[in-house]
């Protein structure tokens, strides 16, 4: 039952993924109205729709452990992930750039 009701969820999300990628395909939309539906999904719709979920979310302290949780594992994983980075990179350059002119 709560399979059916995670798909049901999801279901509208990927509809509109499957839908924006044949649009994109098909060249619907010019790129200059795409980066102004980018600007109106960053600037005004996602911050209304946070805002709408953590206005009816209920906190409780159980959530803080689920929070440290994660954090720590992000943090172990990014750690991890620049070890194994650094090693084929050269460990002199750090935090060098370089630019092409």
């Amino acid at each position: 039952m709560v399979t059916l009701s995670a798909f049901a969820t999801t279901l509208p999300v990927i509809i509109l993924v499957l839908l924006g990628s044949i649009l994109h395909k098909l060249e619907f939309f010019h790129q200059k109205t795409i980066a102004d539906l980018k600007k109106l999904v960053v600037n005004l719709a996602l911050p209304m729709v946070l805002i709408n979920v953590f206005w009816g979310m209920h906190f409780q302290v159980q959530y803080l452990l689920i929070v440290v949780l994660v954090f720590a594992a992000c943090l172990l994983i990014m750690l991890l992930a620049g070890k194994i980075i650094k090693k084929p990179a050269n460990e002199k350059a750090g935090f060098a750039c370089i630019v092409k002119s």
